[in-house]
């Protein structure tokens, strides 16, 4: 098995510190949601930034005594170019204009200025332990300055492709990980008295949080220094088609005319004259979702859909491919019920045949991945294993000599 990009113990030491810095920050202060966020996704970054700087055989020995400034400039224009075309969409689409957004807005007008300031300091440190001169951001920012020899049109692809990737999701996931900053806030729980669905809600919405929380330290990071940055990016329709239906503003048109799978009634209120099955239900429906939140722990800075930013064998991944997509989309089908009877057998069929269908959305989501991924060496010696261990009849042989050196 080809080593991870990524070490979950350490993720899971940073998780373990961070939690701690949450659960002080509710109990003893009353900071905003917002800084309250900020300040743990900040606990949870420290430790596996250091970790992944420490340990990337890139920075054994600096490639140059300093950044020179005929680097950094460059690089600077190239990061404002990119970020700039970023913000462009933001003003252009409707979207972008309501007040859902609001939170993202105020983080940009908070730390924006000092990211700029601090801007040819990083490049300056990266750029002496990094010898890539010929990345996107050199690119743009010599075409800028004249010099359009740098310029690579598959290299310029793969560059905005990832900003657009990061530009998506990160305003989304921000927003998502503050409400549930809020929800954590108001939980009160009655231990005495509780029951099992509402520990059951806790345990999810906690899982969840966790896996917010990982997503945007990831999303923001994507930093060549601590080798978290974007490598490649899915370049097809299709890709893309399959990953943006699952996500706001999209989700919401795609659930209500196609993959509308609820039938009105959740598993507990199925269960609910046999207490004995919910709690099994209930443990199942956790399980799963504990292996979902576990997967995007595994990668740790390297997180990102739609993106390339390092192989993951660690975790959940060391026994299948695509472990957060299957105990998700399986999960829904122990909360929802669709196969349940509410009215007629018709509407069951038709709950059932939706839910497939968003199952089938999913399972183009991982073979398109896996295409896009399949350009990388190290995930062909990692799908190859993974086969060869799901295989019964090769369950303790090892991996052909011609597999090896495909």
């Amino acid at each position: 098995m080809p080593k991870s990009a990524s070490d979950i113990r350490v993720n899971l030491l940073a998780l373990i510190a961070s939690s701690v810095v949450l659960y002080l920050l509710i109990a003893f202060t009353e900071l905003p949601n917002d800084r309250v966020l900020q300040i743990v996704a900040f606990v949870l970054f420290v430790p596996m930034a250091i970790s992944e700087f420490l340990n990337s055989p890139r920075i054994k020995q600096p490639v140059k005594r300093v950044g020179r400034i005929t680097e950094i400039f460059p690089r600077s224009i190239g990061v404002l170019i990119s970020v700039g075309s970023v913000a462009f969409v933001y003003w252009l689409l409707p979207e972008y204009s309501g007040t859902f957004y609001d939170p993202f807005y105020k983080l940009c007008h908070d730390y924006g200025k000092f990211l700029v300031i601090a801007l040819p300091f990083y490049i300056g440190f990266v750029v002496k332990y990094i010898d890539d001169s010929k990345d996107g951001y050199y690119s743009l920012g010599m075409a800028v300055l004249g010099d359009r020899s740098y310029l690579d049109a598959d290299q310029l692809k793969h560059h905005f492709l990832g900003w657009a990737v990061k530009g998506f999701f990160y305003p989304l996931m921000y927003i998502y990980a503050l409400g549930k900053i809020e929800w954590i806030k108001s939980i009160s729980i009655d231990f005495d008295t509780a029951t099992f669905l509402e520990f059951f809600d806790i345990a999810i919405g906690l899982l969840y949080y966790v896996d917010l929380i990982f997503v945007v330290v990831a999303y923001l990071c994507t930093l060549k220094l601590f080798g978290a940055h974007i490598r490649t990016a899915q370049t097809t329709l299709l890709g893309w088609s399959v990953a943006l239906a699952c996500y706001q503003p999209f989700w919401s048109f795609v659930s209500s005319y196609y993959v509308k799978y609820g039938n009105g009634l959740v598993w507990h209120q199925w269960l609910s004259d046999q207490p004995a099955l919910i709690y099994l239900w209930g443990f199942v429906i956790i399980a799963l979702t504990a292996v979902y939140t576990m997967a995007t722990v595994a990668f740790g800075l390297r997180f990102s859909n739609l993106t390339n930013r390092g192989i993951i064998t660690s975790g959940p991944y060391r026994y299948m491919k695509h472990p957060a997509y299957f105990c998700k989309n399986l999960s829904w089908w122990f909360i929802s019920v669709p196969f349940v009877v509410v009215s007629d057998w018709e509407q069951a069929i038709k709950c059932c045949l939706a839910l497939l269908m968003l199952n089938g959305i999913y399972y183009l989501r991982a073979k398109t991945e896996e295409k896009h991924l399949s350009t990388d060496f190290t995930y062909v010696r990692y799908s190859l294993e993974i086969r060869s261990r799901w295989k019964a009849a090769n369950w303790r042989q090892p991996i052909a000599a011609n597999q090896r050196a495909i």
